[in-house]
């Protein structure tokens, strides 16, 4: 009777045990799935924050390219009045401004999203291209002044 006394209350820990063991591994199987779930959704705004980061520079940069379009046109325009030897200094200037120009459009344009760490090194380097660009507009107007 004693043996069966604690025999009893054992049997009932004993399946109680497995019981909880089974919900606890159920729980965990719920947070890793919860967790793995969160992780997806992280990943798609990460994704959705670069490519309206590309946009937004693409869109800023791709006005300025168009201003130094316009700013090439304009001075196009004025040459025309200018002496020879002036206008074909300042035509060659421009020719390759615009060169430049047109190779900065289409490497914006070209760009594909390709991970965070390729965007800042695309970004560095088209940045700095473009202020070496805006530089020699600056230049070019201070020549085209006198």
């Amino acid at each position: 009777m004693v043996t069966l006394a604690l025999a009893l209350p054992m049997a009932g820990i004993l399946i109680s045990g497995c019981q909880s063991s089974q919900t606890r591994e159920e729980q965990a199987r719920d947070k890793l799935q919860d967790a793995e779930e969160q992780v997806v959704v992280a990943n798609q705004e990460l994704d959705q924050i670069l490519n309206d980061s590309i946009q937004l520079f693409k869109t800023e940069n791709g006005e300025l390219i168009v201003s130094y379009e316009q700013s090439i046109a304009e001075i196009k325009a004025k040459l025309k009045d200018a002496k020879e030897e002036n206008r074909v200094n300042m035509e060659k200037k421009l020719a390759v401004l615009e060169q430049k120009s047109q190779e900065m459009k289409m490497k914006l344009e070209e760009y594909k999203a390709d991970g965070e760490e390729n965007w800042k090194s695309f970004k560095n380097e088209f940045s700095h291209d473009m202020e070496e660009l805006g530089t020699a507009f600056k230049d070019l107007s201070k020549d085209n002044v006198k």
